[in-house]
């Protein structure tokens, strides 16, 4: 199995960190992160130094994607998302009230 340097990893020792049975050691973190486009940091622990999930990361990446023009659509739309979901949760909040005033 070749890495994007060209360098060569065995097969087995890859799948084996894959699953978990090994780890990768010293320089191999590195290759490996570089390999996977990601920092050390996050191939260790799951996160990037600044702390974000996988999750919260992939939205960064989608970001970072976006013309100018589309992020602002992009916000405007989760902006929109946001209020919706408040007001949801607002009416949820007051027919509980209701119906424990009339019990």
């Amino acid at each position: 199995m070749q890495d994007a340097s060209g360098g060569e990893w065995n097969k087995d020792t890859y799948f084996s960190w894959r699953r978990g049975n090994s780890l990768p050691k010293g320089e191999n973190i590195a290759r490996l992160a570089r390999f996977m486009g990601v920092s050390c940091d996050y191939l260790i622990t799951g996160e990037e130094e600044n702390g974000l999930t996988e999750s919260e990361m992939e939205v960064v990446k989608m970001a970072q994607r976006l013309s100018a023009g589309n992020f602002q659509r992009w916000l405007d739309f989760g902006s929109g998302l946001i209020a919706g979901q408040d007001k949801d949760d607002a009416a949820i909040a007051f027919e509980k009230r209701r119906s424990q005033a009339g019990a």
